[in-house]
């Protein structure tokens, strides 16, 4: 179902890409991840919530945080790309001012 807004162009409704008219969608998002590989790519909403990522996202975010630990901390249940960034637990901590260099493998 499609709704107009305000003569705005037709948007979907609320629902995320878990809606069955999305499956297509939501197929072609999970084959493009795939093939990012091994680079690190993500899928967010419009509220910058991650809906999907691939391995490669994961382990790049997972050498400066742990994002569960933030998402605790947060609260909530959606896994902010804004919140994960400037939480002071999150990547903040690693960006300016640094002293000491970024850890390599």
């Amino acid at each position: 179902m499609q709704t107009q807004i305000w003569g705005r162009p037709t948007v979907f409704p609320p629902g995320g890409l878990d809606a069955d008219d999305l499956a297509q969608a939501r197929r072609a998002l999970t084959v493009m991840l795939t093939h990012h590989e091994p680079y690190g790519a993500t899928v967010l909403d419009r509220n910058w919530n991650v809906l999907m990522s691939n391995a490669a996202s994961t382990r790049i975010f997972s050498l400066f945080v742990d994002p569960m630990t933030v998402l605790a901390d947060i609260g909530g249940e959606n896994l902010k790309v804004m919140r994960l960034t400037l939480h002071p637990s999150g990547l903040k901590p690693q960006g300016h001012g640094r002293s000491k260099p970024l850890p390599t493998r």
